[in-house]
């Protein structure tokens, strides 16, 4: 037990540092053949920071268990849109930007309700999959038309020019070598985790989603946990809840399309009544309390980390064991 343990979480270190390779690598290989920087800037930002949850995702589709996949994306929300923010907002107020706010936190709500939707009858089919990637294709979309006509906040700008600040540099080669490698961490990290979560779900008798729920999503979403506190200390918060809405969205939407696409997703009433409901209802708070004052501040984040700790406990204790 304490080995599947331990290689859960060399997958999720697997999977964090191929992410951080697949984006420096393919950002370098973008850069050089020319593509726009504030396009490569926009993918790398948005797609970067979930492929962990990207790469679960695909693996338990391959394998046939989307629960687990389900449950990752499910408690990826709760922590990024409770733990995340409320641990930034416990080490500075956190503010955000009108634009964020009347732009991608609609589309959070929206997104989510889109999958409670779809799951009505109790499964998110191939068909609702493809619905979802183009929902996010049309986020996406609007997102860049968005940026396009607005004043860029001198801190994304700073991370776009992060992003190809070495571009002469490295050759391409090096580059493609780069991606190549984050690749397969990625690959191997995703697997370990899928494999360890359904053993250790089957071992503790517990269903896998309960497993990525909890587990599995605590190790993906622990590298943006840490830049968000990093945000916090460098008072670019508004920036931050802009990357965490980001990430949530993409889960929401490209994600679960992407795993719908490959195999069914079954949605349990429990799902369906209590958890996802539960996400819509947290995502609601947490925007509501930004809007007053236009920022989020220490109580409130303390609150938010309650609401996630008292949900998690609950989930916990009225879950079933499974024999």
């Amino acid at each position: 037990m304490v080995l599947r343990i331990l290689l859960l979480a060399l997958g999720a270190v697997a999977v964090w540092k191929g992410a951080t390779s697949v984006v420096d690598g393919s950002t370098k290989v973008a850069r050089f053949f020319g593509f726009p920087r504030l396009m490569v800037g926009l993918t790398i930002i948005a797609i970067g920071t979930s492929l962990p949850e990207l790469g679960v995702g695909i693996f338990s589709a391959i394998g046939g268990d989307t629960a687990l996949s389900l449950g990752n994306i499910i408690g990826a929300g709760f922590l990024n849109l409770c733990v995340v923010l409320g641990l930034a907002a416990l080490i500075n107020p956190v503010s955000i930007n009108k634009s964020t706010l009347t732009g991608e936190a609609p589309f959070v709500v929206l997104a989510i309700a889109l999958v409670w939707v779809l799951g009505i009858d109790g499964v998110i089919d191939r068909f609702d999959g493809i619905l979802l990637l183009i929902a996010y294709g049309a986020f996406f979309f609007l997102l860049t038309l968005q940026l396009r006509n607005e004043h860029i906040h001198p801190h994304i700008l700073n991370r776009l020019r992060a992003l190809n600040a070495h571009r002469e540099t490295h050759s391409l080669e090096r580059s493609f070598a780069k991606l190549g490698i984050g690749v397969v961490a990625l690959i191997i990290g995703a697997w370990l985790i899928v494999d360890s979560g359904v053993t250790l779900a089957t071992w503790w008798g517990v269903p896998s989603f309960i497993i990525g729920m909890t587990l599995v999503s605590a190790g993906t979403v622990l590298p943006e946990m840490i830049t968000s506190i990093i945000a916090s200390t460098h008072h670019a918060s508004d920036v931050n809840i802009g990357n965490v809405f980001g990430g949530v969205i993409f889960n929401t939407l490209f994600i679960i399309g992407v795993v719908s696409v490959i195999h069914s997703i079954s949605v349990s009433q429990t799902l369906f009544v209590r958890d996802i409901p539960l996400l819509i209802l947290a995502t609601i708070v947490g925007i509501g309390f930004l809007t007053t004052g236009s920022r989020l501040v220490r109580w409130e984040g303390f609150f938010l980390i309650a609401m996630y700790v008292i949900y998690i406990v609950a989930t916990m204790v009225a879950t079933p064991a499974v024999h």
